[in-house]
């Protein structure tokens, strides 16, 4: 028993997991944040590759801010697989984002295509948990 209390404890962060509803109300926080900051950013004129592809940089940037503060969220004991799972295709759908962004700076429009197809499939499933879970702000319509 006192093995287990020190592993316990040498191991442990020290932060106390949320409820699934404290989890659910501070990420769709963090997530409604990031989705205003979103709305109000300037929408280039697409055929004007250099200016999509800078666009596309700054949103990029907001958003690996927020996936760097979901991540900071302790969720349930039993939803940290999924919860970890979630976040891991979130980055990976910004990844495709990125690789998207460099494509277009290129005016490679299929390599932007095909990242931005691979991008929606794996922000699709990360919806679909979000929305299963309980969260509103954090997936998209």
């Amino acid at each position: 028993m006192l093995v287990t209390t020190l592993t316990a404890a040498c191991s442990g962060s020290g932060i106390a997991n949320l409820t699934k509803a404290q989890l659910v109300r501070e990420a769709d926080a963090i997530c409604t944040k990031t989705n205003g900051t979103i709305a109000g950013m300037y929408r280039p004129d697409p055929l004007d590759a250099t200016a999509t592809a800078a666009a596309l940089a700054k949103l990029l940037v907001g958003q690996r801010a927020e996936l760097r503060r979901l991540r900071s969220l302790v969720p349930p004991r039993r939803a940290v697989g999924d919860f970890g799972r979630w976040l891991t295709q979130i980055g990976l759908a910004l990844d495709q984002g990125e690789v998207s962004r460099r494509a277009i700076a290129k005016n490679d429009v299929q390599v932007a295509a095909r990242a931005n197809h691979l991008g929606d499939q794996i922000r699709g499933d990360a919806d679909r948990f979000a929305k299963g879970y309980g969260m509103r702000s954090c997936a998209q319509p």
